[in-house]
């Protein structure tokens, strides 16, 4: 299926820069599975530090698909709502797929007021979190009615 434009449906999958964890795993055997025809893939990542090197850009780099690298350094960065939605409006993204509730809030924020479908899928939630990562987890969930869909695995 391509969109009205006559050309492969854009997606944007964008991940955790840390570490290959499950969910930068399954981004990347859909990128690796998705035909190439009908969905160009652009595999990316918000990098809150300078340090970070982002392991997820490289293995999708050697797949030999797209990636971005936003820089947002610090945990909780505005500017990457800003810089993620510049993106996202000025290489016609359709899909937003996020995974994971920092790229689920920075994603929704970025593509409201544009055509930009999103999707997350939510990878699990932690067990004995402390009360911080308790609270961005249930803003997470608060937010999924706002999404298009939600894949859970």
């Amino acid at each position: 299926m391509t969109n009205s434009k006559s050309r492969p449906i854009r997606i944007l999958h964008l991940g955790n820069p840390t570490a290959l964890y499950g969910a930068e795993r399954w981004i990347l055997a859909l990128v690796r599975h998705l035909d190439r025809t009908q969905v160009e893939s652009i595999v990316g990542v918000i990098r809150d530090d300078a340090a970070q090197a982002a392991p997820l850009v490289q293995a999708a780099r050697d797949l030999g698909v797209r990636v971005e690298v936003f820089e947002a350094y610090g945990r909780i960065n505005w500017g990457a709502v800003a810089k993620l939605r510049a993106f996202v409006l000025a290489n016609d993204i359709d899909l937003l797929h996020t995974h994971g509730y920092k790229t689920d809030l920075i994603g929704m924020l970025a593509i409201l007021g544009t055509r930009c479908r999103v999707v997350s899928t939510p990878h699990g939630w932690s067990i004995g979190a402390g009360l911080k990562l308790r609270i961005y987890e249930a803003i997470d969930r608060a937010i999924f009615p706002l999404f298009d869909a939600v894949a859970l695995i």
